[in-house]
């Protein structure tokens, strides 16, 4: 038994280790060296003739060391991640700024929303008069539906970031859909889903993950790697916009993987927890008389 753990408890390091070693990680320690090494020699090609130069056993300890700093920066990025998606949806932003900006925000949905109206009353035959959409017209219809959906439905939850809009908006919709905070009971709600469900479900978030270090690793190394050579500034700017733009894309795959979570298994909740299961005219009220029992220990009395 003791050996079995200790197999997969080495396995689960190993593993660790080459994740680091071949990832995001790896690729940012040989970028710092890049940029050190042409600021130090002047070009690249210098830097290599002066490596290849040194003694073998200092190559290998350079190597050795390079390792170590790559593996002690992707712990130091991995204990800040959290902490770091929680800025980009931007609970940590100052509160007139996340105001200011959320109202921004609203403003222009207000604007997608009216828009959508305009293409939908005119796609149903609400308005005898206009004219049937064109292909252009359906294709700005469609991305409208796309763009609301991941966004909260009502102004104040609105976040200033487009991330944070994207994984509000599902929160919003189970809120508003079932009466659950999403928040308080999705604890209690991930022990009763099927495991199925929980690998797609951390498959999602870890993507979403990677995609929010991966913004991280590109500032960090336009703000380190661009006080020693001109190139890495912009490289790391851009990187980090890609990154940022891949994590709302995964925020919103994530996201509606939460909705569907709720949608079909939102009722084992109460099964589990010996609570009758609501009509659906019902369920609203229920599911906040659920929040607060899970929340407070508080039932409907």
């Amino acid at each position: 038994m003791f050996q079995t753990f200790e197999e997969e408890l080495g396995k689960s390091v190993a593993e660790r280790l080459a994740e680091h070693l071949f990832g995001p990680a790896a690729l940012f320690g040989l970028g710092l060296v890049a940029a050190w090494a042409e600021g130090m020699h002047g070009s690249l090609l210098a830097a290599w003739r002066a490596w290849r130069a040194r003694p073998v056993p200092e190559q290998a300890l350079g190597v050795f060391l390079w390792a170590v700093a790559v593996v002690v920066m992707a712990a130091v990025v991995g204990t800040l991640r959290d902490l770091w998606l929680r800025t980009l949806e931007g609970y940590t932003w100052p509160g007139p700024l996340r105001r200011g900006l959320a109202r921004l925000w609203a403003r222009r949905a207000r604007g997608w929303r009216q828009a959508w109206q305009a293409f939908k009353a005119r796609e149903m035959g609400l308005d005898a008069s206009a004219a049937p959409l064109s292909r252009q017209e359906r294709e700005r219809l469609a991305s409208l539906e796309v763009r609301l959906r991941h966004l909260p439905p009502r102004e104040d939850e609105f976040m200033p970031t487009a991330l944070g809009n994207v994984l509000a908006a599902a929160e919003a919709a189970v809120r508003h859909r079932y009466g659950l905070d999403p928040i308080i009971t999705w604890p209690h709600l991930w022990l009763v889903l099927p495991e199925h469900a929980r690998e797609t479900l951390t498959q999602a978030r870890q993507g979403l993950d990677r995609a929010a270090e991966g913004m991280l690793w590109g500032l960090l190394f336009a703000v380190v790697a661009g006080t020693w050579t001109w190139w890495a500034a912009p490289l790391g700017l851009l990187a980090a916009a890609w990154a940022y733009r891949l994590a709302v894309t995964r925020a919103a795959a994530f996201g509606e993987l939460v909705r569907a979570a709720f949608d079909l298994h939102r009722l084992a909740l109460y099964d589990a927890l010996g609570w009758p299961r609501p009509s659906p005219e019902e369920e609203q009220e229920a599911g906040k008389r659920l929040t607060a029992f899970l929340w407070r220990g508080q039932d409907h009395a």
